[in-house]
C-alpha cells in the first residue's frame, strides 16, 4: 500500500468512527441521568413507571457497553475502531508518517484585508510568518502522537472489564458448571466512573485524529451538550407526565 493509500484509508476510517462515535455519545447522554441522578430516580421511585425506567435502563446500560467496546477494542485491519486508528497512525512507516506531518503542517494562508497588489513588504512578512506557523504545526504534531499513546494505554488498562461483559454477557451468555448445575458466568465489568471516563477520552481521540488526519474539528463539546440537553428533557418531561399521572 502506498503512502497515499495508507492515509486515506486513515482519513476515511477516522470519518466513520466520528459518525458512528456521534450515535454513541447519544445514548450515553441518555443514560447519564438515570445512572447518576438520585432526585431524578426518586421522582419515579414506587410509581407505575418505575419498573418500565429499570427495563429502559438497563438496555441503555447495554447499549453503551457494546457501543464503547465495539468503538475501542474490536480487531480486523478493516475495523475503524480508536485501537485500530491509533495503532496504526503510531506505526506508520517514517516516510508515510513523514508526509502525513508535511499535509499537517502546511499553514493556512489568511485573507488579505484589500485586493491590492502584494508589496516586497508584504511578501517578506508572510513569509515569515508562514515559517512560525510551520514550526508550530510540527510542534503540534509531534505532541499529538504521544498524546494519542498515553489515551490508548488507559483503554489497554480497561479491556478486559469492557470485553469480558459485552462478549460473555451482553453478545453472548457464557455458561459454566458449578455443583452439577450449569449457570450464567458472573462477570465484573466497569464502573459507572470508568464508562465515563472512557467517553471522555473517546472524544479526546476523535478530536486529536481528526485534527492530524483532516485539520477539521467536529466540535464534539457541542454535540456533547446537545445530546446532553435532550436527555434532560426527555426525562424531566416524563417525570412531571409521571407525576401528573400518579395524582389524577
Amino acid at each position: 500500500m502506498s503512502n497515499n493509500q495508507q492515509i486515506d484509508k486513515l482519513k476515511g476510517h477516522v470519518l466513520i468512527f466520528s459518525d458512528e462515535f456521534r450515535n454513541l455519545i447519544l445514548g450515553f447522554q441518555m443514560l447519564a441521568p438515570v445512572a447518576e441522578d438520585q432526585e431524578l430516580l426518586k421522582k419515579f421511585s414506587g410509581t407505575k413507571q418505575a419498573h418500565g425506567l429499570q427495563i429502559v435502563r438497563g438496555s441503555l446500560i447495554q447499549e453503551c457497553i457494546i457501543g464503547i467496546t465495539k468503538l475501542t477494542y474490536d480487531s480486523g485491519s478493516n475495523n475503524p475502531t480508536a485501537g485500530r486508528l491509533i495503532e496504526s497512525s503510531l506505526n506508520l512507516p517514517p516516510a508515510t508518517l513523514a508526509q502525513l506531518k508535511d499535509a499537517f503542517s502546511v499553514p493556512i494562508k489568511p485573507a488579505l484585508a484589500s485586493n491590492r497588489p502584494l508589496t516586497d513588504a508584504d511578501v517578506l512578512f508572510w513569509q515569515e510568518i508562514e515559517k512560525m506557523d510551520i514550526q508550530e504545526l510540527r510542534l503540534a504534531f509531534d505532541q499529538y502522537l504521544p498524546e494519542l499513546e498515553k489515551e490508548w494505554q488507559w483503554f489497554r488498562q480497561h479491556r478486559e472489564a469492557f470485553k469480558e461483559l459485552r462478549d460473555k454477557r451482553f453478545a453472548h451468555l457464557d455458561v459454566r458448571l458449578v455443583s452439577q448445575q450449569y449457570e450464567i458466568s458472573k462477570v465484573e465489568g466497569p464502573d459507572w466512573d470508568t464508562v465515563k471516563e472512557a467517553v471522555k477520552r473517546l472524544i479526546n481521540v476523535a478530536e486529536i485524529l481528526l485534527t492530524i488526519l483532516h485539520k477539521k474539528d467536529e466540535g464534539f463539546d457541542q454535540a456533547t451538550e446537545i445530546a446532553r440537553q435532550i436527555a434532560t428533557d426527555f426525562w424531566n418531561g416524563l417525570a412531571i407526565r409521571t407525576a401528573k399521572n400518579e395524582h389524577s
